[in-house]
Formats: C-alpha cells, structure tokens, sequence
C-alpha cells in the first residue's frame, strides 16, 4: 500500500474504484521479484495489476510451471512423496512480501483429477 497513490473512490466523488495500470507503465511502480527457486521451466500466460483508491496494489499473474521434485521410492508401494514450491526474492527478503493464491486458489488441480492409473494425488497444501 502506496499512500502516493491515492485517490478518490466512486463513493467519495472520484471517478473509479479501480485503476487497470497498463503492462508498458508497470516498470514505473515498485513491486516485488518474486520468483519461484525450483521451477525448471515457466511460461508467462496472462496478468493485471490493479491500483486501489486506498494505494493498495494488486497484481496477478498466471503462470505454468514445471518444478524439480526429488522423490524416494524405497519403499514403494507404500510411500509418499512430498513436492515443495520454494519462492525467493531478488532484491530483499520475503518477509516483506506476501505471496498467495486469490481466495485460497493458489494451486489448481483440475476437478476429478486424482492422480494417473499408476500414483494417486492425496493432497494439495
């Protein structure tokens, strides 16, 4: 939240209640460089970065990804395999970045979907 980019809501007499900032004029804000450590591969698909009357900032972006996941089979078949997402930030540290799915949507698995005829997916954290 950017106190210098305030204004006022439609509530309040303004015009809007949200600013779409356009993606040529995003290197003109701050915002944090977030990337995933452990992603082999990623493709960049769709994005919006919205400014609130309030000077909240809020971006999303849609990205596909393939991430390394060591798994251990010694004691298949009984075994499970945990993969983690591990994020990092070039210019500061998380502590002052929060990352999370929109309404708790962060990871995606397509409904039905549990798992190939081989492996089953029992959870999503």
């Amino acid at each position: 939240q950017d106190p210098r980019l305030t204004y006022p809501s439609v509530a309040e007499g303004g015009c809007f209640d949200k600013t779409t900032v356009h993606r040529e004029d995003w290197r003109k804000l701050w915002q944090p460089d977030v990337y995933f450590d452990n992603s082999l591969r990623e493709n960049y698909l769709a994005d919006l970065l919205f400014i609130y009357p309030d000077g909240k900032i809020w971006k999303s972006m849609r990205i596909q990804h393939d991430f390394e996941c060591p798994m251990y089979f010694q004691k298949l078949p009984f075994d499970k395999q945990t993969c983690r997402i591990s994020t990092a930030c070039y210019s500061g540290n998380l502590f002052n970045v929060v990352v999370r799915g929109k309404f708790g949507q962060g990871i995606k698995v397509s409904p039905g979907y549990n798992g190939t005829a081989v492996w089953d997916l029992t959870d999503v954290k």
